[in-house]
């Protein structure tokens, strides 16, 4: 069975902060698709609390795409903790 490339959805990791700031469009015009458009999910919330709160942080975006049209955005963001003697990654949103 042969498998058609248009068909496929595609997930790229944006993990580089010039790549989030350079997203606005695409983020608020899926955004204006969806039935959960909130203030707390637009690009200018994410990035602000990301300035705010993201320094010791790496940045962990899934941008979901099918067609050529992005079609998901999942904004998370990875850190270190140390408890009990033990460090280890952490993915959160």
């Amino acid at each position: 069975m042969k498998m058609n490339e248009n068909k496929l959805i595609r997930v790229n990791l944006v993990d580089k902060e010039i790549d989030l700031f350079s997203m606005k469009e695409i983020w608020n015009q899926l955004l204006s698709e969806s039935k959960s458009e909130t203030v707390f999910l637009t690009w200018e919330w994410l990035t602000s609390w990301w300035k705010a709160y993201g320094n010791g942080c790496k940045l962990f975006i899934l941008h979901v795409s099918k067609d050529g049209r992005v079609i998901g955005l999942a904004p998370f963001y990875m850190r270190k903790i140390t408890k009990f003697g033990l460090t280890y990654r952490t993915l959160a949103l």
